[in-house]
């Protein structure tokens, strides 16, 4: 018997400062390595009455003579402990609750994001190396965790108990200090956050629980120390600090704006509370799914990702622009295309209904590669605008395709727009005169009740081209002149390289269907010098105005 407190924590220093050491018996009748997959969680020994950790190094000398059982502690689904009324609930209720999401927050870009971190997080362990390492998040504005986050990680955080044959482990969703009676400071002892308990033959033992493929939010009043532990010791976990930086930490950290969480709507908050409690059962499925063949599901992703990836078009080229941090949030929309599929497959919703659920989640997440409305085209258009030009334009060239003439044909009353490459250049041009394509423009507009002054012609196409469209110009000044007949003088006229051309319609999601596509793929790809008998006239000649 020890006489004082004092006593017991100059022993437990002594110790190394691991109370688990104190009074661990002598003589051991086994020994026990408790591991998480690869990772080695603990030592411990069994004698008499009781269990307890003990060092490697102790665990090193007595092995030789003692019975050593290994027990591994797997918090996967297949431990997962879920509530009874989430296996009573239905599984299409899921996807009620789920595609309510986008409407709970007056802006839900944090909400969303926050959403397919919890799809993610069950997967961290097969994630982690196309992440490149760990992420975390940290919730500015935030010292606590409001309702929305609470009823979010509760449908979507995954469970919070598991257990086995000889240990039950308990992992909160949300991590709120701990303060013992009569403390004046919150606990920095893991053990208090996240506990797992050891029971062998009816001794037991508690140990820090393993915070693996788990997303845990972090409120503001627990010690830097257990945010920084877990950080450390937990590369499969998605920490989401409330209200401060994560300091000294080499993950991939998203800044969200967690006052966003406060501005919500109770009505559809009680709806999605309503009908989310098989979220977790629907989840917990989805991870089984993606375990049970890990290489098709990487391969799956690995494919999916360069859809959401921005990408800038450079003429002929494409060139992907990847950070680190798009590149993880192109990963995450892949893991969610997945699971919306997998949930189309097990009639969970309709396609219709998740179609607009994904884009709205993909808006959110990476809105410059999402897919853009259409534009509403009766609504008032800006002549000046490229935008407005190129439907025009795309219109103009289809219902006039007899008339573009190409290499080696002849310009006649018919002809509309010259297809060629200009001597001593190699990229081929699209050519019309300027004030019959700005007639035309102007008519087009008209139909659409939008009025246009023409008389300023080379100020409309200056304009155009401060607008994004890269008219051919004279050199000195707007006005770029050219035969477009032997027979003829000079005129004024609109040139753009059609390599550019294409590039925007593709920029502004126009699509300029078979007959044009055709026309143009096969022009690119025989770009000749153009014929003599049409020769580009010289410089002096083409600035005269």
């Amino acid at each position: 018997m020890y006489n004082s407190a004092s006593e017991i924590i100059a022993i437990h220093k002594k110790n190394g400062g691991d109370i688990a050491n104190f009074g661990a018996p002598s003589d051991y009748d086994h020994l026990y390595v408790i591991t998480q997959g690869d990772l080695t969680l603990a030592y411990a020994a069994r004698g008499g009455k009781c269990l307890v950790e003990i060092p490697k190094k102790e665990f090193n000398k007595r092995q030789k003579h003692a019975d050593i059982e290994y027990i591994n502690v797997s918090l996967d689904s297949d431990a997962a402990l879920l509530p009874p009324y989430c296996w009573r609930a239905r599984d299409s209720d899921a996807f009620r609750a789920l595609f309510q999401l986008p409407e709970l927050c007056q802006k839900n870009a944090t909400l969303l994001m926050l959403f397919v971190l919890c799809i993610a997080a069950p997967l961290l362990s097969i994630l982690y190396p196309l992440f490149g390492g760990s992420i975390a998040a940290v919730l500015t504005g935030l010292q606590t965790a409001p309702q929305v986050l609470q009823e979010l990680l509760w449908a979507c955080g995954g469970p919070d108990e598991y257990e086995d044959k000889h240990w039950v482990a308990s992992v909160p969703h949300i991590w709120q200090p701990h303060c013992e009676l009569g403390a004046l400071q919150p606990s920095d002892d893991l053990v208090d956050y996240a506990v797992l308990e050891i029971t062998i033959h009816k001794k037991s033992m508690t140990l820090p629980a393993p915070v693996v493929n788990r997303l845990v939010a972090l409120e503001n009043g627990i010690p830097q120390s257990v945010v920084n532990a877990v950080n450390k010791n937990y590369p499969f976990s998605i920490p989401v600090v409330l209200g401060r930086k994560v300091s000294g930490s080499e993950r991939m950290t998203f800044t969200l704006d967690g006052s966003e969480l406060q501005v919500y709507d109770p009505a559809v908050l009680q709806e999605f509370t309503e009908y989310s409690s098989s979220i977790p059962c629907v989840l917990r499925d989805f991870a089984k799914y993606c375990n049970r063949d890990v290489e098709r599901f990487v391969n799956n992703i690995t494919k999916l990702v360069s859809h959401f990836v921005p990408r800038e078009q450079n003429g002929r080229y494409i060139c992907e622009t990847v950070d680190a941090e798009t590149r993880i949030k192109a990963i995450l929309l892949a893991v969610l295309q997945v699971f919306i599929l997998w949930s189309i497959e097990q009639d969970y919703c309709t396609r219709q209904d998740a179609d607009v659920f994904f884009r709205t989640v993909w808006g959110a997440i990476l809105p410059e590669t999402s897919p853009k409305p259409p534009e509403d085209t009766t609504a008032k258009l800006n002549p000046e605008n490229a935008y407005t030009f190129l439907l025009f334009f795309k219109k103009y060239l289809h219902d006039h395709i007899a008339g573009i003439r190409k290499e080696g044909e002849t310009w006649d009353s018919q002809s509309v727009a010259w297809l060629r490459t200009l001597k001593n250049q190699t990229t081929l041009l699209l050519s019309c005169g300027r004030r019959s394509l700005l007639t035309a423009y102007k008519d087009w507009l008209q139909e659409r009740d939008v009025e246009l002054d023409i008389s300023a012609e080379a100020a409309l196409q200056a304009a155009l081209a401060e607008d994004g469209i890269p008219f051919r110009t004279g050199g000195r000044d707007t006005t770029w002149k050219y035969k477009l007949s032997p027979a003829d003088k000079p005129l004024p006229c609109m040139g753009v390289a059609l390599n550019d051309l294409l590039s925007l319609f593709k920029q502004h999601e126009i699509s300029i269907g078979n007959d044009l596509g055709s026309l143009f793929s096969l022009e690119s790809d025989d770009c000749k010098a153009e014929a003599d008998f049409v020769a580009e006239i010289d410089e002096s000649e083409e600035n005269e105005v």
